[in-house]
């Protein structure tokens, strides 16, 4: 079986949430961020997968 990765790009996460990729680095950035593994561009920046998973449980706040 395969695992899934432990990390996924700002663009996947976007994908998966419904998020744009700005708010995906936002919501995150603003709790946890050692969860991020920069690259050059935020395209190519990388969150925990588990922060995602968070993201796509909780509740929008507006």
């Amino acid at each position: 079986m395969n695992e899934q990765p432990k990390y996924m790009t700002i663009t996947e996460a976007s994908h998966a949430t419904g998020l744009s990729r700005k708010t995906v680095w936002r919501r995150i950035q603003s709790d946890h961020l050692q969860s991020f593994k920069l690259g050059t561009d935020m395209r190519y920046t990388y969150v925990l997968r588990s922060e995602v998973d968070r993201l796509i449980s909780e509740p929008v706040g507006q």
